[in-house]
Order: structure tokens, then C-alpha cells, then sequence
């Protein structure tokens, strides 16, 4: 399993709205899962959704482990590994948004400013088909925003105002750190 950037030939997936899936999953499907999450797991990020390895299904992997509260704002509450399924969202539109950095693997060496909403209603399936939902608040649902984004052809640079920060890693380097 390989991640996919945009600037490779077959970055294209990174722009399509992914395919939904249908329960019960298939083997085909289970077996992808699987090799997925273990993908996921080297990388020791936050979330990674199917288009970033090519393959077009609203299927994400999320987290928000113990590191997140020394390196992020808004963090509330760690969250276990899980497999996300046909995810959607509703803002909480009177909670407000805030800016914070964001980057990905589909968008080598880049890092940008970008505005999310604090909360937002999720919904989706897990690997047995059982629907969940919920409230996510801070980073957790920054985290949500971004993944489901990514199901639905939509980079985090898409969101960047010309007022905002967005370059390489070493050009931002001094804002980060401030």
C-alpha cells in the first residue's frame, strides 16, 4: 500500500467523491480494511482516508492519541482508532470556527492555516454496519472535517484564504513554532 500525492499521475483519485459502500462488507472490502489500518498505524498520524492509497471509498481511519495534547489545539479527549464508514457532517454552525495548521500526506512538505468549524454532528457505519453519531468538538472534529473532506475530492488547501498561511514546511517554520 502506497500513499498518493498530488503530484503523481494518478493523484486524480484525491479529486473524485468517493464510492460509498454497502453492508455487508465484502471480503474484498474487510481484507482492504484491514491492510489499511496497519498502513495507518506506521504512519502515527490522525486520520488517513481510502483515496490517499487510491482507492476510492468512504472509508477513513481516524485518531487522536495522547501526543495530540503537547502538539495541537482544542484537543479534548483522545480517540481510539476507528474505521469510518459512508462518514458525513453537519457544523455546529453556532460554535464557530478557528484557525489552526494542518497538513497531509497527499500534499507533501506543505502546511497551511485553515478554518473548521469547533464542532460538528458526525454519522457513520462501522466495519459490523452499525450506524454511529455523535458530537465532535476541537481537534477531534478538525480531524473528522479534514478525512470526510478527502471522501468528498476536497484537499485542506481548497479551504486556504489568500489572508492565510499556507508553504512549505520550512517557509512556515517560523510561524509554527510562534
Amino acid at each position: 500500500m502506497q500513499l498518493v500525492t498530488i503530484d503523481q499521475p494518478n493523484h486524480q483519485v484525491l479529486r473524485e467523491k468517493a464510492r460509498s459502500i454497502s453492508f455487508p462488507l465484502e471480503d474484498e472490502i474487510q481484507d482492504f480494511i484491514k491492510e489499511f489500518k496497519e498502513f495507518f498505524i506506521t504512519l502515527n498520524g490522525s486520520g488517513l482516508a481510502a483515496p490517499q492509497v487510491g482507492v476510492s471509498l468512504r472509508i477513513a481511519v481516524i485518531q487522536v492519541t495522547e501526543k495530540a495534547f503537547k502538539v495541537r489545539k482544542n484537543v479534548t479527549h483522545t480517540v481510539p482508532l476507528t474505521t469510518i464508514i459512508n462518514p458525513s457532517y453537519t457544523p455546529v454552525i453556532e460554535s464557530g470556527k478557528n484557525q489552526d495548521w494542518e497538513k497531509c500526506y497527499s500534499v507533501p512538505n506543505r502546511v497551511g492555516q485553515v478554518n473548521r468549524y469547533n464542532a460538528v454532528y458526525y454519522r457513520w457505519k462501522n466495519e459490523r454496519g452499525e450506524e454511529e453519531t455523535g458530537l465532535a468538538e476541537g481537534f477531534f472534529a478538525r480531524v473528522l472535517q479534514h478525512e470526510i473532506d478527502h471522501l468528498n475530492g476536497i484537499l485542506y488547501f481548497d479551504l486556504i484564504k489568500s489572508s492565510e498561511r499556507y508553504g512549505s514546511l520550512e517557509e512556515m517554520m517560523p510561524y509554527l513554532t510562534a
